[in-house]
């Protein structure tokens, strides 16, 4: 594991079942949208199952927890339960942080670091 720092306090990454969770969270919730979309959409049966088909794809990897992190509420959450598993407060942790920093710091707790991605040395 990996400390990541958030607001002053010093968390681990997620543990994979903690990964897991929130990965299978992260995608019920984009399962619910996309069939929310794809309704509001009258989206025919051949574009519905193209869509599902592409989320089933990423059900039960790492990109479903990454998406989700990259979002305020999906970084919110996530910071949570990596403070919960340590006994920090999670307000008292993203206290004055920006919503850039609150996004970077989840990013971080679910493995992914921006900042190598935007370097081309790996990452997702």
């Amino acid at each position: 594991m990996r400390l990541v720092t958030c607001g002053g306090y010093s968390l681990n990454t997620l543990t994979v079942a903690e990964l897991a969770t929130v990965a299978e969270k992260a995608w019920q919730i984009k399962r619910d949208a996309t069939r929310q979309m794809l309704d509001d959409a009258q989206a025919g049966e051949d574009a519905c199952v193209r869509e599902m088909k592409a989320l089933y794809d990423i059900r039960g990897t790492r990109l479903p927890a990454v998406m989700y992190a990259l979002t305020i509420n999906g970084a919110r959450d996530i910071i949570a339960v990596a403070c919960k598993a340590q006994g920090v407060d999670a307000s008292a942790a993203m206290g004055d942080l920006s919503a850039d920093a609150i996004v970077a710091v989840a990013a971080q707790l679910v493995g992914h670091d921006p900042d190598v991605v935007k370097s081309g040395d790996g990452g997702e």
